[in-house]
């Protein structure tokens, strides 16, 4: 697989559904060649394989938290994805939002990040400036939800 702009073939990890369904779709769209499974991987190898890509796809139709997500921008990787759900405020400027089940932007928002030395590097750049400015821990965004919690409750009982 070539992607327009690009000097190497695209390279691209794959951890989503089986395999043998991404393996059909991909074969079916003459991309085969271009996927490598990725197995379950440990907390550190993912890092260090999010780190190293020029972007991540998050195609989704669905998507609640945005963990996926906020994990790249925490590595300072840009984000391709469906402008779905949370995606759309955690991802801001840190990658390229598309309309749900639209392969073609997909597609060209992808080639873009891969291909686009100064567009990636502008969302790069982004995004680590978004996981070092984000100050906030598990601990504080649990007193916070306490916080709110207690403050609901407090109007209940009046």
């Amino acid at each position: 697989m070539s992607i327009p702009g690009g000097t190497t073939p695209a390279r691209i990890s794959a951890r989503c559904c089986g395999p043998s369904q991404l393996a059909r779709a991909a074969a079916r769209e003459g991309v085969g060649e271009a996927l490598a499974y990725a197995p379950r991987l440990d907390d550190a190898r993912l890092a260090t394989l999010v780190r190293g890509a020029r972007a991540i796809l998050l195609p989704t139709v669905s998507d609640g938290a945005g963990l996926a997500a906020i994990e790249a921008i925490a590595c300072g990787t840009p984000v391709v994805a469906s402008a779905v759900g949370a995606l759309p405020e955690i991802v801001g400027a840190a990658g390229i939002l598309v309309g749900p089940r639209d392969s073609g932007r997909l597609a060209s928002a992808l080639a873009t990040a891969y291909a686009d030395d100064r567009v990636q590097g502008q969302l790069a750049a982004t995004a680590r400036e978004r996981a070092e400015a984000d100050g906030r821990t598990w601990a504080g965004v649990a007193a916070e939800t306490r916080a709110v919690y207690a403050a609901v409750g407090r109007r209940g009982q009046t």
